[in-house]
């Protein structure tokens, strides 16, 4: 593991390197998430998943891993260890949107017990202009 810390800064480079098609997020917007002691990070600086977990529900609010480090296991690692906290948090259901065109994303999810739940149309507004819908996913937690 990499032992640069996961702050704002850093979440926002990495978050800005992996996402191709969406708007980035700030680091400002990354302060905000990671001021609230329902939201946590789990990961290190090539890949991370940033999550919520709110009166029993967790949310996977975006996972990002560097593309210099796909294809390692880094965003399956990261996605088992945002389950375990999830639920260490209490949380007994997780939710998530993934561009239903993102099939890597899709096929990860799938396979760590996430299922298809509902589409959202014309949710992500595209940096070229475009619209894509969303994937929204669901997952319980078992205890």
């Amino acid at each position: 593991m990499s032992a640069a810390p996961l702050n704002s800064a850093t979440l926002a480079v990495l978050h800005r390197k992996g996402m191709h098609d969406l708007r980035p997020w700030s680091e400002a917007e990354f302060d905000s998430f990671l001021a609230h002691d329902a939201c946590f990070v789990c990961g290190d600086d090539r890949g991370f998943a940033l999550g919520r977990v709110i009166a029993g529900e967790a949310e996977l609010l975006t996972i990002v891993t560097d593309p210099d480090h796909r294809k390692k296991g880094l965003g399956r690692a990261n996605l088992r260890e945002f389950h375990q906290r999830a639920q260490e948090m209490g949380a007994e259901m997780g939710f998530l949107e993934v561009m239903a065109e993102n099939t890597a994303a899709i096929t990860l999810y799938l396979a760590e017990g996430w299922e298809k739940a509902g589409v959202r149309k014309a949710y992500y507004h595209l940096q070229d202009g475009r619209k894509a819908d969303a994937l929204v996913m669901t997952r319980t937690f078992a205890f």
